[in-house]
């Protein structure tokens, strides 16, 4: 259903701390931006989806198991400096996209209170809120782009629901 689709996607930054460091997911996460069907959506991967490259080629010798070891533990800020060094950002495909954006859209189908009712945030938070409109925006985004595509988003939503 979505190998037709022509999209571009980008990597814009690495992370910049760890989560141990901030609550912030914009920081520890590496940002992507996909362009489809003229509309543009920020996306973000978090350390864990970065993969092993040739450490060996930093004057690193780690294996492979020492480097998923690494990647789930608190490093100190030069070794999470050489974890990024020695890992490669995954690149997102249009379906991980989709599937966030399907999550994001539920926003404008319902009101905030019943939103942070459904994704377990805090109606009396101002964070909350501007996340509720940052999806409301999204999701207008990404039915402009189906709607383009002529793509039945219950078909889509069936497409991916084991995703």
């Amino acid at each position: 259903m979505l190998n037709k689709v022509k999209y571009e996607v980008k990597h814009v930054c690495d992370p910049i701390k760890q989560s141990h460091e901030t609550n912030d997911f914009q920081l520890t996460s590496d940002k992507w931006l996909f362009i489809v069907e003229g509309e543009t959506f920020d996306f973000y991967t978090g350390v864990g989806h970065r993969e092993f490259n040739n450490l060996k080629s930093y004057g690193v010798n780690w294996d492979k198991r020492t480097f998923n070891d690494l990647k789930y533990k608190k490093l100190t800020s030069e070794g999470f400096k050489k974890f990024l060094k020695c890992s490669n950002p995954k690149k997102p495909t249009i379906k991980d996209l989709f599937y966030s954006l399907i999550l994001d859209s539920e926003a404008c189908n319902m009101s905030f209170n019943d939103w942070c009712c459904n994704f377990g945030y805090d109606s009396d938070s101002l964070k909350a809120q501007q996340l509720y409109f940052a999806c409301q925006e999204n999701g207008n985004k990404f039915y402009k782009v189906i709607n383009k595509l002529k793509i039945d988003i219950e078909k889509l939503k069936e497409h991916l629901q084991d995703y």
